[in-house]
Parts: structure tokens; sequence; C-alpha cells
């Protein structure tokens, strides 16, 4: 949460925040007749909101609940109180001036990156653009561009170019007209999974499923990755077609995980790769050749390295 705050809040209030905390100390250090009575007074005065900000961040911070930045926006009214300091009777005209142009410069930033409120991260993270790779979940994904995914893939898309999307929210893709292939999303709607091959075409991920934040497999790709899915492979190849109920669910489960693997391996691949488009801050877009798709989901470990290695030094060129 400290982390969240650090790189959610926009750099205006910030330094709102700070410039009030340091005029409130100089004016306690420029109080005649001694500080402390001065300093009591104030924190009496400000005991409620103290008490909020404290018990609610001690809570979170211990909590296990920290899945999104939208947890600690209780927090944020008591600072807002405290950045009055800046603009009171009796006070500095030069910290009003400055109150001014901080209000004005949050304006700037809430403007920049409307309507995408949910990604806004600071220029500290990267900005939104850089989002993804610091927090997903609901403090930048919670599947609220699709629409956009959609219309972007009515003007962008080649005539017969294939599709997949992996997305992260509750909706269902096909309700927004989209005609793709579902690659491995966090929500399946119950809709029957069956086998099929990657090919070239437009890879479009959202934030939440590129980071596989929900898979079993997550993380780094290892050597146990790689055999774990080299053997899923082949125990459908060499298994009979499913008679009963549970064999078909024996199968179901081997699908399921060699789907779940194949992606965390296209990720960890994605991940590296800059991304040819995005949607809304959300959705990272992704074009892949034929070779691409074969090194990262089915090549050999070699095969695999090279074309890791290939992504992080295109990357490193990057400006």
């Amino acid at each position: 949460f400290p982390y969240s705050f650090l790189v959610k809040t926009p750099l205006s209030q910030l330094a709102t925040f700070t410039l009030a905390g340091g005029a409130a100390v100089v004016a306690w250090s420029q109080q005649r007749g001694g500080k402390w009575p001065r300093i009591k007074a104030d924190l009496y005065r400000l005991t409620p909101l103290l008490a909020l900000f404290g018990v609610y961040w001690v809570v979170s911070i211990q909590t296990h609940l920290n899945i999104g930045h939208r947890h600690i926006l209780p927090t944020y009214p008591v600072l807002f109180i405290a950045a009055g300091l800046l603009w009171r009777a009796g006070g500095s005209r030069l910290l009003a001036t400055l109150a001014v142009f901080l209000v004005l410069g949050n304006a700037v930033e809430s403007a920049t990156v409307r309507p995408s409120y949910l990604a806004y991260f600071n220029p500290l993270a990267g900005g939104p653009a850089n989002g993804w790779r610091h927090l997903v979940d609901s403090s930048l994904d919670w599947g609220q561009d699709l629409p956009r995914l959609a219309t972007w893939l009515r003007q962008e898309a080649k005539p017969g170019e294939r599709v997949y999307v992996s997305y992260a929210g509750s909706d269902d893709f096909r309700y927004e007209g989209i005609r793709a292939q579902e690659l491995a999303s966090v929500y399946n709607f119950n809709q029957p999974r069956e086998w099929y091959e990657l090919e070239p075409g437009l890879y479009c991920l959202s934030a939440t499923a590129l980071q596989n934040v929900y898979s079993g497999w997550r993380g780094p790709w290892t050597l146990g990755k790689e055999r774990s899915m080299l053997a899923y492979r082949s125990m459908l190849a060499e298994a009979p077609p499913p008679q009963t109920a549970a064999e078909r669910k024996v199968r179901a489960d081997r699908l399921f995980n060699l789907d779940q693997l194949r992606f965390v391996r296209l990720c960890n691949y994605l991940r590296i790769r800059q991304p040819d488009a995005m949607v809304g801050y959300s959705f990272l877009i992704y074009r892949l050749s034929g070779a691409e798709v074969h090194a990262a989901a089915y090549g050999t470990m070699n095969e695999f390295a090279a074309i890791m290695d290939q992504a992080i030094r295109a990357k490193a060129k990057t400006p």
C-alpha cells in the first residue's frame, strides 16, 4: 500500500501534502512562548483525523487484502483537510499562491489521463503507459476497456487476421462484437475449452492477464515448468479418447494446465517485448509473426532463450 500510494497519487497532490507538512513544522518552530503547547493544541484538534489515518493505515498494511489502491482511498480526505494549512486566514501569501498552482497542476494531470482515470500512474512510475509493470487488478485493469478494444480492432485489424484475446474482466468479449479466440482468461463463463494451436496474428492481453496474477503457474519461466508443459503434452498425445466422465475430467484438467503453462511461457516473452499498441492503458496489443509464436510458445529452450535475448536487446535500444 505505501508503494501504491507513491505511484498512484498525482505528483501535485504529493507536493501539496509535503508542503503542508513542512508549513506546519515551520509554523510550530516559529511559535513564540514555547512551541510545545501549540503543537499539543493542534494535535488535540486533529486527534479524530489522526486516529482515522493511523488506524486505517496500520490495519491496511497488516491485512492480506492488498489487491488494489482503492482500499486506501478513505485516507485521502484526511490529507486533503491537512492540505488546508496552505490556505488559511493569516497564512503566508506565498503558500496560498503555491496552493493555487498545485490545484491547477492536479487538474492538468487529471485532464491528461481522461477518461482512463483508473489507469493513472504518476511520472515516478513512468506514467500510465507503464502502470502495468507496477500494479494491475483494480489498480489498473478492471475490464473497463473492452468496448474500446472492440473499436480498436474494427479500425486496426487487417482483413483475415487472427485475433486472440486474454481478458481479466467479468464481461464476455463476444458481447462487444469481438470475434476472437480466447486465450487463458480468468473467467471463461463455463464455456467448453478445446485445445487449439496458436498462430500468427493480433494478441490482445489485458494487463492482469499478462502478469498472470491469477494463474497457478505464474512467475518466471523455469526448467521445472518447461518439463511440466512437455509432460502434459505427452500425456494428452498418448492417452486414448476418454470414455467415462472421470476420464473426461482428467483430460480437461490436463488441457487446462497445458493451456495455462503455454500462456505463462508466452507472457514471459511478451512482458519484455514492446507492445505494438495499447488500448486505454489496460490492454496491450502484440502483432506476432509465426516465428515469434513458435519460439515463445512451442520452441525448444534454446529457441525460447534466443527470442528472449532478442527482445531484451530490442528493449535496450528503445529510447
